[in-house]
């Protein structure tokens, strides 16, 4: 009978080996014949705790409960790793994540003083959200992002040129923004002269810039007494290259005009989808599978051009156009990134592999949105920053009406955290979160976090109305690092208990000292 056990639970693994490679998942189908035939041995599949955990916070941004770990070790089906990544495309907490991913990439991963000001957020968040819950065609989101005029509640995507548009200057960062975003090319050497390294000239510049010359918000009051933002277009005409006599007008990349000045934004938006051949979509497929895999085809994201070489160019093209072909569908990508055995890989291989070969799973620094939610739910601080939104925001006399919103207060954690986890002042797509002795030191004397970790509180408070000492750490273990104690670990943390009596408030210091660990930063 245990053999027999045993058999039926490495059937699964024995089917993929026989299963012809022609029927693989598109990604595997590369791989099985990249590694064949550069004689790599790829890592292990990772064990459902490494899974979960890794998805769990790919794709919903968050920390997996013990009971859903538990839940998951204890399910028996053959496909309950696919079924896993079908309940969590679906989940609230997922939607959230994807539309704070996009806020931040969409603003350039800063957040000005004046941006609940200029921007709608409750509008333009909802927007987001719901992009991503009805899986609107990546097409129809950029095209949105790029030509809507009006009011910016009712038109929620101009909340995005709103962002970017300053009084007095010229929209020169919508420009750079849109290139890097939605093309994955730097131009923004070209505002002051030619590229030095590319055929892109200043003159390319400015001719993207000038489609957004005749862009204006006009900020009026409502029957509400609120103040309401309407960006509307006069209409793109010529522009005059700062510090030049040239004069510009709207011109594409490759130098044409659009058809209709009056309608430049449509014309700009169909330029950046049909531009080089599916640049367009090759750029988000590339901005996924670094999310998913821990690197891009092409590193940094935004380094397309003449003397990028995508690492394996032959899949990234196969990807764009399973990507094309499915209607732009950000959802097909995740079904088609995730049950992939690329995906499911362990971190360690015998021999020591290029990160480039996707041989094993790269090690991958939580994001400031997953860090944020991290921390909101491995120390409980929902209370305490729902009580520090209602006395600093709404309580305050003194911050305008546009500032009480709770989107505006998670933009400002979302800053919070970036700030732990990265040194500022580097390029938004180069910028890698990685646990530093800074963060260590932020983290082991912030008194706030240290305040928040009682065993009268709680996630601690939960795990200590376990019975035994060895329940108690295999909880805290489940909760912060999403699996089970090893016996030396176990051995290692029940000694330490002993030698302090017992007492509740060394299960603390236990909480504390792997809340520090490198492991709880990454995720793997």
């Amino acid at each position: 009978m245990r053999l027999a056990g045993i058999f039926l639970i490495l059937m699964p693994f024995f089917a993929e080996a026989k299963r012809p490679l022609q029927n693989l998942n598109p990604i595997d189908q590369y791989f099985e014949s990249y590694w064949k035939a550069e004689k790599i041995k790829p890592a292990r599949l990772t064990n459902d705790y490494e899974y979960l955990r890794r998805l769990t916070l790919d794709l919903g941004g968050r920390l997996p409960t013990p009971d859903e770990i538990r839940a998951f070790r204890a399910n028996r089906d053959r496909d309950k790793r696919a079924k896993q990544i079908e309940q969590l495309i679906k989940e609230e907490s997922t939607v959230q994540f994807w539309a704070d991913q996009w806020l931040r990439i969409l603003f350039q991963y800063r957040f000005s003083e004046t941006d609940p000001i200029k921007v709608y957020f409750p509008s333009f968040v909802g927007w987001l959200k719901e992009s991503f819950q009805n899986d609107l065609p990546y097409n129809q989101f950029v095209t949105q992002l790029i030509a809507d005029r009006g009011d910016y509640k009712k038109k929620p995507a101009t909340n995005y040129i709103l962002k970017h548009l300053t009084p007095e200057e010229p929209p020169i960062e919508l420009t750079s923004r849109m290139t890097r975003v939605f093309l994955g090319y730097q131009i923004q050497c070209a505002q002051c002269h030619d590229h030095p390294t590319e055929d892109w000239t200043q003159e390319n510049f400015w001719g993207i810039t000038a489609f957004f010359g005749g862009l204006q918000s006009k900020a009026r009051a409502t029957f509400e007494g609120g103040v309401s933002i309407k960006l509307f277009d006069r209409g793109a005409g010529e522009m005059l290259i700062p510090d030049t006599e040239t004069k510009i007008t709207p011109r594409f990349l490759d130098g044409r005009a659009p058809a209709n000045l009056k309608k430049s934004g449509t014309d700009l938006a169909r330029f950046f989808l049909e531009y080089e051949n599916g640049q367009f979509a090759r750029a988000l497929v590339n901005r996924i599978w670094a999310h998913f895999m821990g690197r891009g085809f092409v590193e940094p994201l935004d380094r397309f051009g003449t003397d990028a070489t995508p690492s394996h160019p032959e899949l990234l093209n196969r990807l764009t156009e399973l990507f094309v072909e499915s209607g732009y569908s950000l959802h097909t990508l995740i079904r088609t990134f995730l049950p992939s055995k690329t995906y499911q890989l362990g971190c360690e291989t015998k021999r020591q592999v290029a990160d480039t070969t996707h041989a094993r799973m790269l090690l991958k620094p939580q994001n400031p949105v997953q860090f944020l939610n991290t921390l909101s739910y491995t120390l409980q601080l929902d209370v305490f920053l729902k009580q520090n939104y209602e006395n600093e925001y709404l309580k305050n006399p003194a911050l305008p009406e546009s500032y009480k919103n709770e989107e505006v207060f998670r933009m400002f954690l979302h800053l919070f955290t970036q700030g732990l986890l990265a040194p500022g002042g580097r390029a938004p797509e180069e910028t890698e979160y990685a646990g530093s002795l800074r963060l260590a030191l932020r983290l082991m004397n912030n008194q706030d976090l240290q305040g928040a970790m009682s065993v009268y509180y709680g996630q601690l408070k939960r795990i200590m109305q376990k019975q035994k000492p060895a329940e108690r750490i295999e909880e805290i273990f489940l909760t912060l690092l999403s699996r089970p104690p090893s016996r030396v670990e176990e051995k290692r943390y029940l000694t330490f208990l002993r030698k302090k009596g017992n007492s509740p408030r060394a299960y603390e210091d236990v909480y504390w000292t792997l809340m520090n660990s490198t492991e709880f930063i990454f995720n793997h």
